[in-house]
Order: structure tokens, then C-alpha cells, then sequence
């Protein structure tokens, strides 16, 4: 292993909060390597999965040769590569930063071609980073769809879920999403209220046939996106203040209305608050 190694013929720039093995698979496709091969290059020397940010093996000589060979920055890589900036890898003491997302989703593609990104980039996302704003797309997991014209009001519920987040901070809401979106998806394929259940089948439809799913049995990308809007409005109910008006969520929900029975979440949202965020190991898989 030279001490400072080429430059890699083809330069790609990792996609922000991409997987480190996303990255690393990219940069070996585009430059006909295997990726025991550029790991050998870099250092570590075995093989990555696509999926992983398994950090076995990396060093910060490691990372400053994966910059040298990308031809950037190290600032750049732990911007961009969020599993690099721990302390073991930068080799200094790190400020606390945001909380690192421990669930996996394709970039959008259509954000990821005006890049010119290529390849499948594979990026962490907390759940309201799984809808593209700004090209109105699904993303977070199964078949990427336009919903604009199918399902507006999981945009408009969108919108009501990064503000939210922005109000109340990432992991309060995410918290208490994660609680509503159980109880939703329970209620979609058990006994939940009818007209929801009759509202959530109607968006099904909307969705058209799941070429690879089962007809009879909605694949859990397909729940979450048809039960999102109600997701969502129970999240900011379970998030008012004692002596706040619920008004601003009730009324600010197209299509993501809830029966009256239903508008009271903290009392059916009181279980132990999930802990996935809060223990999140930036060092390991999830």
C-alpha cells in the first residue's frame, strides 16, 4: 500500500448521510473494481455490504485515504458519511452533533440525478425525511411513487411532520410517530375504526397493484404510506401541552382527519416511550 495512493479515475462525491458501504460500492462500480479491492486500497481490506456502515477495521488513516482517492476532503467525507464522525475515526474529541437516523432508505432519484449521482445511493432518514418535498415522491422504501396526483395529502402531511420536527425536535417526534404508526398499522390490518380503515383501502387502490407484493397482504412500505396522514395528526395531538388547543392539528389535516373518539392519543399512546433514537450507537449497524 503506497503511502499516498492515486487518485481514482472516476470521482464521485458521497450523497449526504449516505451509508459508508452505499458509498464505497458506487465509487467501485464506477471504477470496474471489486470492493475488496478499494477496501484494500483504503485499508480495512474485507468486503463491505451496500447496506452497512460496519466500521470494523477503519482508522483515520483509513478515511485519509479514502479522501485522498475520491480526490476531497476529509471534512468533506465526515460531512457527508455521518458513521465517520466519531472520535475513533477523526482523532479528536467531537462535539455531541444530531442524533445519527438509524433507518436506511434510497435517495430519492430523481434529487440524486440532478447531482449527477450514479448508482443506488442508500442514505439514513428519520421518518419525515422519507417523502422528497421537493419532487413530491415517496422514497422510503418499495417502489419510488409520484403523489402529487394520487395521494396529495400525504404531502400535506409532509409539510405538518418537518414542522413538527422543527417545533419539537427530531427525537420527541419521532418518539411519539413511531408509537402512532404502530397503533395505525395495527388498526389497517386488524380491527381498527371502519372509516378509517375504509379511507386507508381507498389510497391502497389509489396506489395501484404491488407488482412483487401479495394482493391480499400490503407490504409494510405500502401501510405506512397510506396511513401516513393520520400517523402524522396523531403525532402532533400526543405532542400538545396540557392547556394547549388541539385545534391547529385537527383542522390543519386534509385528509388525515381522525374519528372524535380518537383525538384524545395520549391516553391510547402511553406505553413506554421508544427508546431507538435516544440509544442510537453511531458505531453500529441498525
Amino acid at each position: 500500500m503506497t503511502t499516498s495512493p492515486r487518485t481514482l479515475p472516476v470521482l464521485l462525491a458521497p450523497v449526504h448521510h449516505e451509508l459508508l458501504g452505499s458509498y464505497l460500492h458506487r465509487l467501485a462500480d464506477a471504477n470496474h473494481l471489486t470492493i475488496r479491492g478499494l477496501s484494500r486500497e483504503i485499508g480495512p481490506g474485507r468486503y463491505h455490504r451496500r447496506d452497512s456502515d460496519d466500521l470494523t477495521g477503519w482508522t483515520p488513516r483509513a478515511v485519509s485515504r479514502l479522501a485522498a482517492l475520491t480526490g476531497t476532503s476529509t471534512s468533506t467525507l465526515l460531512h457527508a458519511l455521518p458513521v465517520l464522525r466519531i472520535t475513533a475515526l477523526t482523532g479528536q474529541p467531537t462535539a455531541p452533533g444530531p442524533p445519527l437516523a438509524p433507518w436506511h432508505a434510497h435517495a430519492c432519484m430523481l434529487c440524486a440525478a440532478r447531482r449527477g449521482v450514479h448508482g443506488l445511493a442508500i442514505i439514513r432518514v428519520f421518518p419525515h425525511q422519507r417523502i422528497c418535498h421537493r419532487h413530491g415522491r415517496w422514497h422510503g422504501g418499495g417502489t419510488q411513487r409520484p403523489l402529487r396526483a394520487r395521494l396529495p395529502e400525504t404531502l400535506h402531511a409532509n409539510v405538518r411532520h418537518r414542522k413538527l420536527v422543527r417545533r419539537h425536535g427530531v427525537v420527541a417526534v419521532t418518539e411519539r410517530f413511531l408509537q402512532a404508526q404502530e397503533l395505525t398499522q395495527q388498526w389497517l390490518t386488524g380491527d381498527g375504526p371502519a372509516d378509517l380503515k375504509h379511507r386507508w383501502q381507498h389510497r391502497l387502490d389509489l396506489l395501484g397493484q404491488d407488482p412483487y407484493g401479495d394482493p391480499h397482504r400490503p407490504s409494510p412500505a405500502r401501510i405506512e404510506l397510506v396511513t401516513y396522514p393520520e400517523t402524522v395528526t396523531m403525532t402532533g395531538l400526543a405532542l400538545v401541552r396540557p392547556g394547549q388547543p388541539p385545534e391547529e392539528h385537527l383542522t390543519a389535516a386534509p385528509g388525515g382527519k381522525l374519528p372524535s373518539s380518537l383525538r384524545r392519543p395520549q391516553e391510547f399512546l402511553s406505553h413506554p416511550v421508544n427508546t431507538q433514537v435516544r440509544e442510537l450507537d453511531p458505531g453500529h449497524d441498525h
